[in-house]
């Protein structure tokens, strides 16, 4: 894999390697991409959490069927609940 930097990271990695954090650019790379894809996680993860404290708290609606899916999701592309709309 071929990587361009803008000339400010360049210093950057560089120095990093130069003060002895990495022994390359691959290492720093690699430490890098690491870092971002378990902040990645965590950010998932707190979503999924107040997902599950939303649920426990009552704040969600049950979809018992297909049907009631699809009309759910109808009312979405209609910005207006289904049992507003008129027949």
């Amino acid at each position: 894999m071929s990587l361009s930097l803008p000339p400010d990271l360049q210093r950057f990695v560089q120095g990093q390697i130069s003060s002895g954090g990495y022994s390359d650019e691959g290492e720093l790379m690699t430490a890098a991409v690491v870092a971002l894809r378990e902040k990645k996680l965590a950010e998932l993860k707190a979503k999924v959490q107040l997902g599950i404290e939303q649920i426990e708290r009552g704040e969600c609606i049950h979809l018992d069927d297909d049907a009631a899916i699809e009309a759910f999701f109808d009312s979405l592309e209609t910005d207006e609940p289904e049992d507003t709309r008129k027949s």
